[in-house]
């Protein structure tokens, strides 16, 4: 039997537009056009679409906006509905033009709801022997099931929807699909302003349509009715009358389309690559076209064991790789273009072939490829050196514009091309490309006057990060089971503490049952509408004596899921961790790592931090060493703002919140120890852009006392207060704020229309140029050290970089040497009016640094 799916457009997108509301403020394209609805409305689409038969119908049914015949017997039908959202006005044409790129039937008709088109579409395709699907949140298409047609009632997105047939109706609301409008005609609709008849609830009408059947028989037989009943009913007669008519949804719509038309046949590529790249959807594109074939490059790829004689200064290289961890899945080939020619070569040919080897080595030989780190690495592990210039894509796109999680779908889309998910396909697509994107980049990173970070910074931090990648962490796998046996065990106990409270079966890892237990069941304060974050609980400690074990079992549950059994799935053949550097993820230019995520290991808890005890080296010759900068971010703010007192401060090497403190509170007295915390909140949250709001929760101070305090610390450093609303001012003029070196960080939600939106801008804006600063520091600190330990022939090699803190491993014997060096050049690394500070240690584990 043929299918029809009906898809209630105008239901899907308004639930779609208050799913996403709150989700995510910064939906919006970089012209601020909101996209919200859209995008969530897509992800529904295709979660429908890929539930659909084979040889399916598809039609989406919109209302027109406009008034229809219902209007016309009642006034204020629907009148008493909120405006819609001019943000979500604003999408209802992108979500047209997105279906019609997706090649899906729509259809609307003026004078008639969406739900007489689809309900008139349900009809004749019924007719016409079609078994049809209606997805929407609507119960009012409850009325048109039959044997033919059911309604797919969607609760929640549409992970969860119930199949409403005949049996299904009864058995929930009690009553048969065919009475669903004498039903509305009884107790009327509060949603669409229909008024049924006074006095009649949904107890009552159900009871008198199970013995009456219809609207009509009830009024017929009204003297077999008690006598209230009897009353409301004939009082209420014309009203009834007009809302089981506004109710009934037409089925005779005068439809200039046959159900044959609503045939799918899958999205339209062109029309939907240009959707995608016009209204920046990157990750829709691969959703919708997985299940339709991308074309490979029109280029011709030659299949090759040996390469061709190299005469040209530039190739292209690109390897395949069938997992985005290339550390432990191996290389299975690479595309390679010479001179117009490209090829394909098996990874073992490559390998073994002279030239192939000789291009990587030459230093006169630009490679130009995609993740250059990526390559790097993998040749390293078939025992090849890299040499030679090299232009990276990624990142020379991800400098431009401080993209996010740039990947190389997204960044090929930005140039018209949907990648294949066919790894081998893929390589020859970007391939085919990499030489137009580069020249494309380079002219605009000159415009920008950005080059010189990709050339400075970028491109020879690559190297560092691939050294870093392939040497690795030491991680002693026995230690952390011993740890995990003992933290089991503390988590039994707290358990058991926890449920001397509680009913054993409460579910401890459930934020909603735990809330329960705290808020409903206890009657704790509940001040948070129910939170139980940790500083909820921090603050409901004292009031009862379940709240300790469940901060302690959330702190030990955590350590064991995120480290203790989670860190040794990572552990490669040699005993060591293998992270990746991500130098193409942050907004600020801070690096990331994952597989695992080696800078996420906390140090705040001690409990946390005893982890750090199985990171040691083996052989006792071997320490670690590490550098950190102190106070990196206040010095750079001194450094940008130009704030003498605060540069004049560091330069003494002065307790920088002491200083703070005896300017605004000590008037020549002596600083208390509330003092200087009071000073280092506004120091640090100075950098952030604090509220006063967040000032005042900080200290446990009133808003009041925490806005005075902001006001002082400005007032004492004028150049502060001037250089954050210059940012200001920068940022609502060119939509970016830039770092010391120029870096740039984007932030056009400053001229959104959403509050929220505009000051989490104004906050990123003031926090960016100090974070990024900080960011190009560290690199510069990195690639100068890593050159000295290479130029002077150490072993001691970069093997972490935490936040603002390099570690190194390095043989006993070299310490004496190496500390010194290191500290000097991380120091001046940049040229700064501030003095720069930087604090080392060495231990024989990573925990015992600090």
């Amino acid at each position: 039997m043929k299918q029809l799916t009906i898809i209630d457009g105008n239901s899907l997108l308004f639930r779609a537009y208050f799913a996403s509301l709150y989700a995510d403020q910064s939906m919006k394209t970089s012209k601020g056009v909101p996209t919200n609805a859209v995008f969530v409305f897509a992800n529904m689409l295709n979660k429908i679409l890929s539930q659909l038969p084979a040889d399916p119908f598809v039609l989406v049914a919109f209302d027109t906006g406009e008034k229809t015949f219902r209007h016309q017997a009642l006034e204020s039908y629907k009148a008493h509905r909120k405006p819609v959202p001019e943000d979500l006005i604003m999408q209802f044409p992108i979500a047209r033009k997105m279906l019609e790129a997706l090649n899906i039937f729509t259809f609307e008709l003026d004078g008639y709801e969406g739900d007489d088109v689809a309900g008139t579409a349900a009809r004749l395709a019924s007719e016409q022997g079609y078994q049809v699907h209606i997805y929407t949140s609507d119960r009012d298409f409850l009325q048109l099931v039959n044997d033919n047609i059911f309604v797919k009632l969607i609760k929640k997105g549409v992970s969860d929807i119930i199949t409403m047939d005949a049996a299904t109706i009864f058995k929930d609301y009690g009553i048969h699909p065919h009475q669903v409008t004498d039903f509305k005609g009884l107790v009327g609709d509060a949603s669409d302003n229909i008024p049924g008849i006074d006095g009649i609830g949904e107890k009552t009408a159900i009871t008198l349509l199970q013995k009456f059947e219809s609207l009509e028989a009830i009024f017929s037989n009204v003297d077999q009715l008690t006598t209230k009943q009897k009353e409301k009913i004939i009082n209420g007669q014309n009203s009834g009358i007009l809302s089981k008519k506004l109710a009934i949804i037409d089925t005779h719509v005068p439809l200039n389309f046959t159900i044959e038309q609503t045939r799918y046949t899958g999205p339209v590529r062109d029309t939907l690559q240009a959707f995608i790249v016009e209204y920046e959807m990157q990750s829709l594109a691969q959703k919708f076209l997985k299940q339709h074939p991308v074309t490979e490059s029109d280029i011709a790829f030659e299949t090759v064991s040996i390469l061709p004689a190299i005469e040209t200064k530039t190739i292209i290289i690109v390897p395949i790789v069938h997992d985005d961890n290339y550390l432990k899945h191996p290389c299975q080939g690479f595309i390679i273009g010479l001179n117009n020619r490209y090829f394909m070569m098996q990874a073992n040919d490559a390998y073994a072939d002279k030239l192939f080897i000789q291009s990587m080595q030459d230093h006169h030989i630009e490679k130009v490829c995609f993740d250059y780190k990526q390559l790097y690495v993998i040749l390293a592990r078939a025992s090849i050196a890299m040499h030679g210039p090299y232009f990276d894509v990624m990142i020379a796109a991800y400098t431009l514009d401080e993209t996010p999680s740039l990947t190389r779908a997204a960044l090929f889309l930005k140039s018209g091309i949907i990648l294949s998910e066919d790894p081998t396909i893929q390589a020859k697509q970007i391939g085919g490309r990499l030489l137009a994107m580069r020249d494309n980049l380079v002219a605009a990173l000159q415009e920008k006057q950005l080059l010189h970070i990709i050339t400075d910074i970028e491109f020879p931090l690559a190297n560092v990060l691939a050294r870093m990648e392939l040497e690795g962490v030491p991680l002693d796998r026995k230690m952390v089971s011993i740890m995990e046996k003992t933290i089991q065990d503390k988590i039994t106990t707290l358990k058991q503490d926890i449920y001397h409270y509680a009913p054993e079966t409460l579910n401890i890892d459930s934020p909603k049952q735990v809330s329960a237990l705290l808020f409903e069941t206890l009657k704790l304060p509940n001040t948070k509408k129910g939170s139980t974050n940790i500083d909820v609980l921090k603050a409901l400690q004292p009031l009862h004596p379940v709240i300790t074990p469940l901060i302690e079992y959330r702190k030990f549950a955590k350590l064991l899921s995120t480290y203790l059994l989670a860190l040794p799935q990572h552990l490669h053949d040699d005993g060591k961790l293998h992270p990746i550097y991500l130098q193409a993820q942050t907004t600020t230019g801070r690096l990331a790592s994952l597989d695992p995520n080696i800078q996420n290991i906390s140090v705040k808890d001690e409990d946390t931090k005893l982890i750090r005890k199985a990171f040691y080296y083996p052989e006792e010759s071997v320490y670690w060493l590490s550098f950190d900068y102190s106070q990196i971010e206040l010095r750079i703010l001194a450094e940008l703002s130009h704030c003498q007192a605060l540069i004049d401060d560091f330069n003494r090497d002065e307790d920088i919140h002491h200083a703070t403190a005896k300017r605004l509170f000590a008037n020549g007295g002596d600083v208390t120890p509330v003092m200087r915390r009071q000073a280092k909140a506004v120091n640090f949250g100075i950098i952030y852009g604090i509220s006063s709001w967040g000032l005042s929760e900080q200290l446990h101070i009133s808003p009041q006392d925490a806005s005075a305090l902001i006001q002082q610390f400005y007032a004492t450093y004028p150049e502060l207060k001037k250089y954050m609303d210059g940012l200001i001012l920068q940022l609502q003029e060119q939509k970016y704020v830039a770092t010391l070196l120029g870096r740039r960080r984007y932030l056009k939600d400053i001229e959104g229309s959403n509050f929220q939106a505009r000051e989490f801008a104004k906050r990123a804006a003031m926090n960016a140029p100090i974070q990024g600063t900080a960011a190009d520091l560290l690199k510069l600190a990195m690639i100068q050290v890593d050159r000295m330990l290479s130029n002077e022939g150490y072993q001691t090699r970069l093997i972490l970089t935490i936040h603002d803190e390099l570690i190194f491993k390095t043989p006993q014997h070299e310490l004496d040497a190496v500390y010194p060096k290191i500290k000097q050049i991380m120091e001046q690394a940049m040229s700064l009016q501030v003095k720069l500070k930087v604090e080392g240690n060495h231990a024989r584990s990573w925990y015992d640094l600090k």
